[in-house]
């Protein structure tokens, strides 16, 4: 599975889970509801800003890692 397989499963089943439809977290995280269906269906993969205001919407934690160096974003 890709990455970006992998950030849309996440990202869709967080906001299935949520009870949220497309269109409301667009609102909320501040993207385009076609950015939202493009990220879901694995067409586009977030840039840091859109995965930070996506995990903000959707009340998670995002934990980047590279190489030796971790980053946790609330």
């Amino acid at each position: 599975m890709t990455a970006s397989n992998q950030i849309s499963t996440i990202i869709q089943t967080l906001r299935k889970k949520q009870g949220l439809t497309q269109p409301q977290l667009a609102e909320k995280a501040g993207l385009g509801v076609a950015t939202i269906r493009r990220i879901e269906t694995g067409k586009f993969f977030p840039d840091g800003n859109s995965l930070v205001k996506l995990a903000q919407a959707l009340n998670c934690v995002l934990i980047l890692q590279a190489e030796d160096e971790r980053y946790e974003i609330y």
